[in-house]
């Protein structure tokens, strides 16, 4: 008896619960992929400071009660990143035409979460990025990520996208 017999009953299998994660896409692919974007793009300013506190982990959000219930499972880890962009060894003025790209494609896709990875280094990027985020309309909320998402090298962000759209 052959293979093909001995298997004839057999059915391939259907994925229909869980959409595929997107691929992770690293600093070259968004600037390989840079388009002009005249109509979409958010000029982030250099001057703009949020305050945050000192001693707290990173957390902002736009105090909208309607969306509190997910900015909690963000600062849990429940969401887990359906982007993630690497910033490490970019300069500000890169990061930021990065991060616009990053924050377009995301509400263009209609994902939920956003994992900023900046880095330790000498935490310019660290520093700057969420005084950037504070700035975006399209952003809800952001945290220091988990430690399974990278700790307090990476900020998770939270998108405003129809809630018919966030996975379950």
């Amino acid at each position: 008896m052959d293979f093909k017999n001995l298997f004839s009953d057999v059915k391939p299998l259907e994925q229909d619960k869980i959409p595929p994660r997107r691929d992770v896409k690293t600093k070259r692919q968004f600037i390989a992929e840079k388009q002009s974007r005249s109509a979409a793009e958010v000029e982030f300013s250099d001057i703009y400071e949020a305050h945050f506190g000192d001693n707290e982990q990173l957390f902002w959000y736009r105090g909208d009660k309607n969306n509190h219930s997910k900015i909690k499972q963000l600062r849990k880890g429940e969401f887990p990143p359906d982007v993630e962009a690497d910033l490490h060894g970019l300069t500000q003025q890169q990061a930021k035409q990065v991060l616009i790209e990053l924050l377009y494609d995301a509400k263009q896709h209609n994902e939920l979460c956003v994992a900023i990875m900046h880095g330790h280094g000498q935490g310019i990027l660290k520093q700057k990025i969420p005084h950037y985020l504070v700035q975006h309309p399209d952003i809800i909320g952001f945290c220091q990520a988990p430690k399974q998402y990278g700790g307090s090298a990476c900020i998770l962000v939270l998108m405003d996208i129809p809630d018919e759209w966030v996975r379950r």
